[in-house]
């Protein structure tokens, strides 16, 4: 913990950037669900809005463990510099646990879940490509093994950015296909 809170203080501008990376990566995400609930097949629309809300619970948990990172745990951390306390160590290093715990492994897991029930829609969406059905089954598919394997290796954050990476390409191709998959008006 100790050595963690060095690290923050004495670099705080770029893991600052880097929540703030992670914050626009989850709100696009969020956003892509959004577009998704209102363009996919409305005859799932109950199974469109609770992926949906799921989403949102992961995107609440991710901003509310961020927040606190950002906010609350400098300000213990300045508190502990100037006057250390076992029982404060014992309380930041049980929140950097339960904070740790949220955003590598409920946030994916929700946002997974998420994702496998607008993937299920997808394949009934008559005008949505099966390429990118099974594409997208293989992107969240891809997040929740690596958040069940890698929960216990340090490499869990480099797992999901690597489904990101794997995401992005995906949603380009999934703009390149709206005029197709729209509905006709």
């Amino acid at each position: 913990m100790i050595q963690r809170s060095q690290y923050l203080l004495s670099h705080q501008n770029w893991v600052l950037a880097s929540w703030i990376s992670s914050i626009v990566a989850i709100c696009s995400v969020v956003a892509t669900f959004s577009v998704f609930t209102f363009l996919l097949n409305r005859s799932f629309h109950i199974l469109l809005n609770c992926a949906w809300f799921i989403s949102m619970v992961a995107a609440a948990i991710a901003f509310l463990g961020y927040f606190v990172q950002m906010t609350i745990i400098p300000t213990l951390l300045e508190g502990v510099s100037t006057k250390p306390s076992i029982h404060l160590i014992y309380y930041l290093n049980e929140w950097e646990s339960l904070l740790g715990q949220l955003i590598t492994q409920i946030v994916p897991i929700c946002f997974a879940i998420s994702g496998f029930f607008y993937t299920a829609v997808m394949f009934y969406t008559r005008k949505f490509p099966k390429k990118l059905s099974w594409w997208s089954f293989s992107i969240w598919s891809s997040l929740l093994l690596g958040v069940i394997f890698f929960k216990h290796v340090q490499f869990d954050l480099l797992y999901a950015s690597l489904t990101l990476f794997i995401y992005v390409p995906w949603l380009w191709r999934v703009g390149e296909s709206l005029d197709q998959i729209l509905p006709d008006t």
